[in-house]
């Protein structure tokens, strides 16, 4: 509701509406994958290292952009043999 009070004053002037940009918080975020192995078994694995972020134009929304980068170095799967592997 606030976003929509805000661009009140720049639609009525013609004005371009803002850009807004989140960075994605590595801290508070997860990646987390999950595989079957012949059917019978799963193993999970976690990305602990990524970046990223959106903007958003709330008057372009075909103009968002969305850029995640995730450090496959970093694989975690809490198995020393199948990090081995990797």
């Amino acid at each position: 509701m606030r976003i929509l009070l805000a661009l009140v004053p720049l639609l009525a002037t013609g004005a371009a509406p803002p850009v807004f940009r989140y960075e994605l918080d590595g801290s508070r975020s997860a990646i987390d994958a999950r595989v079957t192995v012949l059917g019978i078994a799963q193993k999970s694995a976690q990305f602990p290292r990524m970046s990223g972020a959106i903007a958003l134009s709330p008057g372009n929304l075909d103009a968002m952009s969305l850029a995640v980068a995730v450090d496959a170095r970093a694989l975690s799967t809490k198995d020393k043999d199948v990090e081995q592997q990797l």
